[in-house]
């Protein structure tokens, strides 16, 4: 790779560090909403399932914001690893068009914005990072470890798991509204077991998963916030001297 071409990365790497830190900073002034809205929440009578309702979702509102926050950082610090590679001398565009990454080598430039050019944050990418970072300078290699280290993290896996659930497969109402148990039993089940039951308008059981949805996304969301920030020092250390081993 000529000397031009690889200034022409060092933009759009320095775009994707800040886009990253305002990610965190906005996962971080969640947890403020987050903070408020549990407030609020709190002084709510238990039986005033209106108002409880109102918070419960302002609550699970802020914190899935949190959470999309931190995934859209996960995704930018994969993105600014390739991107940070793309300057080594000895780096080739087919160690990253091959499976599993399969970006396109007529996409892969600095001001693309094709979806082939980017990648997602997940295990499988970060070990074909630490692949390609295998052919290239040590403190690359060092790059790619302290990502693996993110995509390792338990508090943070758990992050993107529970959204992936929350996303695109069940997903519970939160509290204060009349929904659906997925454990519970139903009223006819119930009442097959012997069970008495209040006859209601809508003949539901009462929803009592709905306190448990929402203590998951306000607790995984906080973890794994700690858990990000806790790394960034390190990632982004090691990101400093990839950057200045090759561009000095």
């Amino acid at each position: 790779m000529t000397a031009t071409a690889a200034s022409d990365w060092v933009r759009p790497i320095h775009g994707i560090i800040g886009a990253v830190g305002e990610e965190v900073l906005v996962a971080i002034e969640a947890e403020v909403e987050k903070a408020i809205a549990r407030d609020q929440l709190g002084k709510v009578a238990s039986d005033d399932y209106v108002k409880r309702a109102v918070y419960s979702r302002s609550l699970r509102f802020f914190a899935e914001g949190q959470g999309n926050a931190l995934v859209v950082a996960a995704h930018g610090i994969a993105n600014l690893t390739v991107r940070t590679f793309a300057l080594d001398p000895k780096f080739k565009v087919s160690a990253v068009t091959a499976k599993p990454l399969k970006m396109k080598a007529t996409d892969f430039t600095p001001k693309s914005e094709a979806k082939s050019a980017w990648l997602s944050f997940n295990k499988t990418t970060v070990i074909a990072l630490q692949t390609v970072a295998a052919e290239l300078h040590p403190k690359m290699q060092m790059l790619a470890t302290e990502l693996d280290a993110v995509a390792s993290d338990a508090a943070f896996t758990a992050l993107i798991d529970l959204r992936n659930v929350h996303y695109h497969r069940w997903r519970g109402e939160s509290p204060g509204v009349t929904g659906i148990n997925l454990q519970g039993d139903t009223v006819r089940e119930k009442l097959d077991q012997g069970q008495s039951v209040g006859i209601s308008v809508q003949l539901l059981p009462d929803y009592v998963e709905g306190e448990q949805v929402l203590n998951e996304v306000v607790t995984t969301t906080r973890t794994a916030l700690d858990a990000f920030v806790g790394h960034m020092p390190d990632l982004l250390q090691a990101w400093y001297d990839a950057f200045q081993e090759v561009t000095s």
